[in-house]
């Protein structure tokens, strides 16, 4: 089945109402339950008959520049992001989409294709990707975006949003290439995590964001004692 949804996807791109059926199908099939996306990475992997699924959403993103439709760009986004995170041992090509895709996500200029909440959504299922966690942080100055992001939340009430940035926070905690944008005091992350409860007291938000404290703290003392070591 999913051999032809993505096939209909990378081939007749002209029928707006198909293309909207096949990544809501998709979509709902891999909300439905995750575990489904296996069957895309099998495909994806196929020496046979291999679906480059990965390869076949990017470039249908791409495609959107033109038509500029939101809840398709929203769609194919969401999926893609969720096929990438579940891929283990991308080969070259598909890791560079995986880098392009996310690289793209991050970019002003696709703002009218993509919600915020929708980005950061994709972005949370990214991070748990090792490579792409440390290119966010380290080469696409990702903290400054989810700065921004805190900001936003804090001006304007956007409980999804909120979450989505705290989530990306607690995930990139973990690795010690993200502590010194945790100390940087220009960034203010934490003073503006801490602000986010001033805001929200929904479970969700509450629970994400004492998480990133409990792991956040725990990092910068232990990185602190070693060094004094």
């Amino acid at each position: 089945m999913f051999r032809a949804l993505f096939s209909i996807l990378d081939t007749i791109k002209s029928d707006k109402n198909l293309t909207m059926w096949v990544l809501c199908t998709i979509n709902g099939i891999l909300e439905d339950q995750r575990s489904h996306v296996n069957q895309i990475i099998h495909n994806q992997k196929s020496m046979s008959k291999q679906v480059d699924a990965i390869g076949i959403l990017y470039r249908f993103l791409q495609d959107q520049l033109i038509e500029e439709n939101v809840d398709k760009c929203e769609l194919a986004a969401h999926s893609l992001s969720i096929i990438i995170q579940a891929h283990k041992n991308a080969s070259i090509t598909e890791m560079q989409n995986s880098l392009d895709f996310m690289t793209w996500l991050l970019e002003d200029n696709n703002k009218k294709l993509l919600s915020d909440k929708c980005r950061t959504a994709c972005l949370v299922q990214l991070m748990k990707n090792n490579k792409l966690a440390y290119i966010f942080v380290e080469k696409r100055n990702g903290f400054h975006k989810l700065q921004g992001w805190l900001v936003d939340c804090i001006k304007n009430k956007q409980d999804q949003l909120a979450y989505n940035t705290l989530a990306i926070l607690w995930i990139v905690s973990f690795h010690d290439f993200s502590l010194e944008y945790f100390r940087d005091f220009k960034l203010m992350i934490l003073e503006n995590v801490s602000k986010v409860l001033d805001y929200y007291n929904k479970e969700k938000i509450v629970r994400v964001t004492l998480m990133l404290f409990e792991v956040s703290s725990f990092l910068l003392v232990t990185h602190d004692c070693v060094r004094r070591a």
